[in-house]
């Protein structure tokens, strides 16, 4: 079977004349939304690019994928998640390797010239003892993921509010995630018949953790609750490479339906709140496009 890209994503590629056109049942798009791999640490330039462990690391996580009918990259913007994206396609054992392209949905846009930024790095700063150097490398990484922790809850503690005017609100990096998945959920209806595919995602921590903040329904004291308070409760802040996969499966009848696995733990969406994402999403095309 052939597939093609297209502007909107994957699509098969014409069916010879005398095949049967049959769309959109018996249909798996495996959706992963995955962090980058480790990059190197400039100070006060977030766009920086992978170490040679962070490739390591997306190759790796590329080589435990399965194989299927073909496996296609999306990325933001930067050099580290367009990197991480071809290594991890790369070493994939599927044959049928297309071609990478940038969507914004998968960015964060922060203003460079505003306060979240500074903020930012005086919060990693100020929980870095003053031996943090000379101290063993076990215990700056648990040093370094009590701060990623206490940064991922601070920034989603803004919700629907913006951290300043330039950069992007919790809700708005949820918003973008949701309208991707929903581009998916379209594609799976237009792939032929018995497609399986992998589509990887890369994108960054907050945009993950900002998502899965609002849609993931998980049990806590015997209850079923719909996000968390602190990141910590579903296992710490995303780590390097860490990701989520959003399974779209079509049955033979073509009903649809979404599971997400999450660190070994498979999860219901909560498809209210998931509506409201795309609603939201809606929302603020149109405003952008008013104020164009």
């Amino acid at each position: 079977m052939l597939f093609k890209n297209t502007s909107g994503g994957l699509e098969k590629a014409p069916v010879p004349e005398g095949e049967s056109k049959d769309f959109g049942k018996d249909v798996d798009i495996h959706a992963y939304f995955i962090r980058h791999g480790e990059k190197k640490y400039v100070p006060d330039d977030p766009d920086t690019p992978l170490t040679d462990i962070g490739r390591r690391q997306a190759r790796v996580f590329g080589g435990t994928l399965d194989s299927r009918e073909a496996i296609k990259g999306y990325s933001s913007r930067t050099v580290r998640t367009e990197d991480t994206v071809e290594n991890i396609i790369e070493a994939s054992r599927t044959e049928h390797k297309l071609k990478a392209r940038v969507r914004d949905e998968l960015s964060f846009e922060w203003d460079k010239k505003g306060s979240f930024f500074p903020e930012l790095v005086k919060l990693r700063n100020e929980g870095r003892p003053a031996n943090y150097k000379q101290l063993p490398e076990n215990e700056r990484k648990k040093i370094d993921h009590d701060i990623d922790a206490k940064i991922t809850d601070w920034y989603l503690n803004f919700g629907e509010k913006r951290p300043d005017k330039g950069t992007e609100s919790p809700v708005e990096l949820a918003a973008k995630v949701a309208h991707r998945i929903a581009t998916y959920q379209k594609m799976a209806r237009r792939l032929s018949s018995g497609s399986s595919v992998d589509l990887i995602n890369g994108t960054h921590d907050f945009p993950i953790a900002a998502f899965l903040q609002r849609v993931i329904v998980r049990s806590a004291d015997d209850k079923k609750v719909v996000g968390f308070h602190s990141v910590n409760e579903i296992g710490g802040p995303i780590e390097y490479t860490e990701n989520f996969e959003l399974v779209i499966h079509n049955d033979k009848e073509g009903n649809q339906k979404m599971q997400l696995k999450f660190r070994g733990q498979s999860y219901e969406i909560d498809m209210e709140h998931y509506n409201e994402l795309l609603n939201a999403y809606e929302k603020s095309c149109k405003t952008k496009q008013d104020s164009a």
